[in-house]
């Protein structure tokens, strides 16, 4: 069946419960629908543990999507989300994946925001047109929820979804329920992959082929089939027949 939104990416998703088809890995067009019905749809994404920003002033920046975050801790001690992008003229206003800053210079006109999202500061506003109001040009922020000390975002302006609809320890935590979260350093993996075709197939802990439970062990590779049968309802993909 065709991904919603008119997609010509065809995709036959297999009878088999613990099979996924490869192509959703690389399939440029099919990340263009999963860009609409997941990172900007109705759901939510984490983006922090709140132990990483612990001070006033502590920041982040991370990507949803292809839409740059700033998630900081204001002077407030309040935990805020922001797009990462200056009311201006859209410039990126912060280029470091993380630190303290109480207040951001955007690089192109040098408008200034502080830690509560707020335009503090813009050289030559003497010139400025008549409309121009210093309160209504802060930061866009964006919707967020600390639950269970992830920081959680959705990017859908009218979604009404509560964040626990999705954020269920059966899907966050795992077979065994919350981890306990804590910071650890930041550290990046790159994995060479291929486009051979087929499926991707999950064995580990599968007693049912044609079936989804919750009652799996820690590390079961049945684990990851409920999140792909969400996968497939979201996208609008038809499970062949058996």
């Amino acid at each position: 069946m065709n991904a919603p939104g008119g997609s010509p990416v065809t995709l036959v998703w297999p009878a088999r419960t613990n099979a996924v088809p490869r192509a959703i890995f690389d399939d440029p067009e099919l990340f263009e629908h999963e860009l609409e019905n997941i990172f900007y749809g109705p759901e939510w994404h984490p983006v922090a543990v709140v132990g990483e920003i612990p001070r006033p002033g502590d920041f982040k920046t991370i990507h949803v999507g292809r839409r740059p975050l700033l998630v900081v801790r204001g002077d407030d001690s309040q935990v805020r989300v922001f797009y990462n992008a200056c009311a201006h003229r859209g410039t990126l206003l912060e280029t470091r994946a993380c630190g303290n800053q109480r207040e951001f210079e955007c690089p192109y006109h040098r408008w200034l925001f502080d830690a509560l999202g707020q335009l503090r500061g813009a050289p030559g506003k003497d010139d400025f047109a008549g409309s121009f109001r210093s309160g209504e040009l802060g930061l866009s922020e964006v919707r967020s929820v600390d639950f269970g000390g992830l920081l959680f975002v959705i990017l859908h302006p009218a979604a009404s979804v509560s964040v626990t609809a999705c954020a269920r320890p059966a899907i966050c935590g795992g077979p065994a329920g919350w981890y306990r979260l804590r910071t650890l350093p930041y550290s990046t993996a790159s994995i060479r992959g291929n486009r051979t075709p087929g499926n991707a197939l999950f064995q580990k802990g599968v007693h049912d082929e044609h079936a989804l439970w919750f009652d799996f062990k820690q590390n079961d590779e049945a684990g990851n089939m409920p999140r792909w049968e969400w996968y497939r309802r979201v996208m609008g993909f038809e499970r062949a027949q058996r």
